[in-house]
């Protein structure tokens, strides 16, 4: 269950983004089939010590026919993972077939099936067995995205909500957790770019099936691209259950900062996204005060590369 449901997050609207800038960039549009001779080939995440990625295949009509998605190890070697085979759509519905790689021997196996429901606008409104036989119900509000749900598990549901265009939702999360005798208040925030959201470029049949998409739904249907997201959390310990006496108090402060670099294919969507993250943690301990202590950390950036061809 805990596995299904790790599975589920990336689908789950579950990203909170709050309203901070709108766009200026009126006349730019996301490029698609219908306004831009402009497709997303490839994209690869450089992390660490790892990498991801996803490679696209289209027919004449520049509809989506085939995904691959694959990793690369520490020492360079590249394996595949997935791949989405997209039938033709029929009776608004489109079954995709998944499958797995196998390494001894190298081959493709058909894993299971899912298919794709269409409302008359093309929108996705389900997806039959995304996972171990789930289906999951999207609703729409005009183009974007404000709700999905897994069949029959309610307590699963997550919805969105856009202002003037982009993704927000309730920012304050409290977890108060008894067995730490400690409560906890997470807040994310984010600002945007004046450019479109490129993570559209990627397609939606795709991104709305693998299990590791890059953003939510939600925030993959916002207006504009992500400039900056600042997650805070607020934990406080307890020397015991009546929350009268704090043992110890964290404050810690995330930066992710988002920076785009344009190739000559376009001067609207980037060939290259650099995500820098900077934590800054302050920990008091009003029992001991000598063991308080202040951190500054810088991660190691987050490169993302989108590969383009000119159909």
């Amino acid at each position: 269950m805990k596995t299904f449901k790790f599975l589920l997050q990336t689908l789950l609207i579950t990203i909170p983004l709050v309203f901070a800038s709108c766009s200026s960039d009126d006349d730019f549009e996301i490029p698609t089939p219908d306004n831009s001779k402009i497709l997303l080939s490839e994209y690869k995440i450089d992390y660490t010590t790892n990498s991801y990625g996803a490679s696209f295949t289209y027919n004449s009509n520049n509809e989506l026919t085939e995904a691959i998605t694959y990793y690369y190890t520490s020492t360079g070697s590249k394996s595949y993972d997935k791949k989405y085979v997209f039938g033709a759509k029929t009776n608004n519905k489109k079954v995709v077939e998944v499958y797995g790689y196998s390494t001894a021997p190298s081959v493709w196996s058909l894993d299971y099936t899912t298919t794709l429901n269409y409302n008359t606008k093309g929108k996705i409104t389900k997806i039959e067995d995304y996972q171990v036989g789930v289906d999951v119900n999207i609703t729409w509000d005009g183009d974007r995205v404000i709700k999905t749900m897994p069949v029959g598990m309610p307590s699963m549901a997550d919805s969105a909500q856009y202002y003037r265009g982009n993704y927000y939702i309730n920012p304050d999360y409290k977890l108060d957790s008894t067995w730490d005798v400690g409560d906890q208040l997470s807040k994310t925030t984010a600002t945007f770019s004046t450019y479109a959201n490129y993570w559209q470029m990627i397609p939606v049949e795709f991104y709305a099936l693998e299990s590791r998409s890059i953003c939510s739904l939600g925030a993959y249907f916002s207006d504009n691209a992500v400039d900056k997201t600042v997650v805070v959390q607020d934990r406080k310990i307890y020397t015991d259950g009546t929350k009268t006496t704090l043992s110890e108090s964290s404050l810690s402060t995330k930066t992710d900062s988002h920076m785009l670099t344009f190739g000559t294919m376009s001067k609207r969507v980037p060939e290259k996204v650099v995500i820098t993250s900077k934590t800054v943690s302050e920990i008091t301990d009003h029992i001991t005060p000598s063991n308080s202590s202040e951190r500054e950390q810088t991660n190691n950036p987050q490169t993302i590369t989108f590969t383009y061809i000119n159909k």
